[in-house]
């Protein structure tokens, strides 16, 4: 998600500036700007978790995730997500780039402090949550009807989607039970 996402979802993001900026006014001077350093650094953090982490060294995996976590949110701040709100094919790539940030920082938290966050109900922020958003937000992209040349979401595709990620909230914040 943060190596393919990282590529595809600011393509996206521009491609549909492009088309919305001037029906919308929207600042053709400010075009989008992505941190493709940050982007490798987040990967090279993510390896080095994985690899503290089968190592069994979890505090510094879950310190290297934090960082990772906080470098895909630098990316992602940089995409103008507020200029494309209206744009929910487009928002809903971005939300599930972002829960990949968030759940990187919730996971790492858990791996740091086990005792306030369960290891295994973070991880559903990265398998429910980023993983299973991303996949209907670029899944769905073929399904989406047109109208005046963009894509339009529908409100199955959104409400699927906001399931999911209300799904992987759910899980990660919920009270810990024994399965």
């Amino acid at each position: 998600i943060g190596l393919i996402g990282g590529l595809i979802v600011p393509a996206f993001t521009r491609s549909s500036l492009r088309h919305i900026a001037p029906e919308r006014s929207l600042a053709p001077d400010r075009p989008l700007r992505d941190h493709p350093i940050a982007g490798r650094l987040a990967a090279l953090a993510t390896a080095a978790a994985l690899l503290l982490l089968s190592a069994g060294h979890e505090a510094e995996a879950g310190l290297a995730l934090l960082v990772a976590g906080a470098l895909h949110l630098l990316r992602l701040s940089r995409w103008r997500m507020a200029a494309i709100a209206g744009e929910t094919d487009i928002l809903m790539m971005q939300t599930a780039f972002a829960l990949l940030a968030f759940g990187e920082i919730i996971v790492g938290t858990a791996l740091i402090r086990p005792d306030v966050l369960a290891v295994r109900n973070a991880v559903h922020m990265l398998t429910m949550g980023a993983m299973g958003g991303m996949i209907l937000a670029i899944a769905c992209r073929p399904l989406l009807p047109r109208a005046r040349g963009k894509l339009q979401s529908t409100r199955g595709i959104e409400l699927a989607f906001v399931l999911i990620c209300a799904g992987a909230l759910v899980r990660v914040f919920l009270p810990d039970a024994e399965m």
